[in-house]
């Protein structure tokens, strides 16, 4: 039976660079507006973002296409959350 190959450093420097916008969340927190429901998005954006590496991390020996659609969603995520909170 074959091995799975290893996760390559620059899928995990690729994946980490993805989560770094995740840092700005104090940032968004305080530009979202009290008692919305954005709010509860806001809250939820670091763990879906830990959760979302940690599956891109892990899927790549076997499934490299699902770790690029992890990573595409992400980085659409960033945007999506960011026009949510600014308009």
């Amino acid at each position: 039976m074959e091995s799975p190959i290893k996760t390559p450093w620059w899928i995990i420097m690729l994946i980490i660079i993805a989560m770094l916008p995740g840092f700005s969340f104090p940032q968004l927190l305080s530009a979202t507006e009290p008692d919305t429901q954005a709010r509860v998005f806001v809250w939820l954006y670091p763990a879906y973002l830990l959760a979302a590496g940690w599956l891109a991390y892990i899927c790549y020996p076997r499934r490299q296409t699902v770790t690029w659609m992890i990573l595409i969603l992400m980085l659409m995520t960033h945007a999506a959350l960011w026009t949510l909170i600014l308009y």
